[in-house]
């Protein structure tokens, strides 16, 4: 069975268009061409990777069904859908697509590109900046409230000198975190691999 449906996979791919299969091919992100009856005659590698295929068919309701309502419109759709993680991850990956209808055999070209990494990516900054916001609002304000007190205490000198040592302690908070903030820009803009060699 499963020789037979591979077989059939290579003959559909031989129906295509070779020009066709060899631009698909270059494309970055899942490509498949979707014949009646919901059947894959064309993957790339890509697609297999992202596991929305099983023994050939599309396992997603939800992308079916999109299809089937391309194919009758014969008009493009672009979306997402949400897919399981895989066997061994939890949770579901963000998967942007777009249908498009190929006339002849009324075949849908389906590109999938997963935004799951770009969406964690998003979040994670978002959480960083909330939280960097807040750390350095903190010397900022210990700064400001400390200035006010040295000018009202600028008749104590032991007032004063306390204060300017604690002032010294908030600006030496600030600079450690706007180093923190630069060495992780670095890392991030660097890539370890070219690095490592």
């Amino acid at each position: 069975m499963w020789r037979r449906a591979k077989a059939d996979e290579v003959k559909g791919q031989r129906d295509l268009p070779h020009l066709l299969v060899s631009a698909l091919n270059q494309l970055d992100g899942a490509s498949l061409v979707i014949a009646p009856g919901e059947v894959a005659i064309f993957t790339n590698p890509e697609a297999e990777q992202l596991g929305i295929l099983r023994d050939g068919r599309i396992q997603s309701e939800e992308l079916l069904a999109s299809i089937r309502v391309v194919r009758r419109t014969n008009v493009k759709q672009t979306g997402t859908i949400e897919i399981a993680r895989g066997p061994i991850g939890e949770g579901k990956r963000e998967i942007t697509v777009t249908l498009i209808p190929l006339t002849e055999n009324e075949l849908v070209l389906v590109l999938l590109k997963d935004e799951s990494e770009a969406q964690r990516v998003h979040d994670v900054r978002r959480d960083f900046v909330a939280n960097i916001s807040h750390e350095l609002k903190t010397p900022i304000g210990a700064l400001s409230l400390l200035s006010e007190a040295v000018l009202g205490a600028k008749e104590d000198s032991e007032a004063v000198s306390r204060f300017a040592a604690r002032m010294q302690v908030e600006a030496k908070r600030l600079t450690d975190l706007v180093q923190e903030i630069i060495q992780l820009s670095r890392v991030q803009d660097s890539d370890p691999l070219k690095e490592a060699q």
